[in-house]
């Protein structure tokens, strides 16, 4: 189990997984409810030998989509969420009067929403490519370099006792790194954290 943990989070920080808002993120992410399986870019076997085919099934065949279940079975019993983007509706998660309501959307729909960021990262590695100038600058300004910020991205990442995800995000206008615990993320409020 821990070996997948890290395995995990050594491949978020491959991909250098990065949580700066975008329009085109949001819209790619954001679809009506109910909420439904992304697509992959790529065939599931396409980023071997990193993500094996099986492990890729299994998170965005199995994994994903039973946090989409839950997610869209606890929206149809909270009707003042029906037809919001998700990342509204992690953002309003303390405006919810019922623990257990919360709780369930906290969990699915950080599961759906991280997933889906997750998946728009990834790339199979004769695709990848560099950082738009205005990103390396960025990261130069805020790490002193991009290996530098690969350090720090791994060591969080590592750090995280037991499941979670390490971020890079935009903090009053510059680049920090973050973890949060299980499916939580820097949307929901008052977890963004330097």
């Amino acid at each position: 189990m821990n070996q997948r943990r890290t395995f995990l989070k050594a491949s978020a920080l491959a991909t250098g997984s990065l949580l700066i808002p975008s329009q085109s993120l949001r819209a790619a992410t954001s679809p009506p409810t109910p909420f439904s399986l992304p697509d992959l870019d790529f065939p599931l076997a396409a980023l071997e030998p990193y993500i094996d085919e099986k492990t890729m099934g299994i998170h965005h065949g199995l994994h994903h989509a039973a946090y989409l279940k839950k997610l869209n079975e606890a929206l149809t019993t909270t009707p003042t969420l029906h037809g919001k983007p998700i990342e509204a509706i992690l953002s309003s998660l303390p405006t919810i009067a019922d623990p257990p309501t919360i709780t369930t959307i906290r969990n699915n729909g950080g599961g759906h929403w991280n997933h889906s960021f997750f998946w728009k990262t990834l790339t199979p590695s004769e695709k990848s490519g560099t950082p738009s100038p205005a990103l390396l600058t960025a990261i130069n300004t805020s790490f002193g370099s991009i290996e530098t910020l690969k350090l720090e991205f791994e060591k969080t990442a590592l750090s995280r006792f037991g499941s979670g995800w390490a971020w890079l995000i935009l903090q009053d206008g510059k680049l920090k790194i973050t973890s949060t615990a299980n499916q939580d993320n820097p949307l929901m409020s008052g977890l963004l954290t330097p």
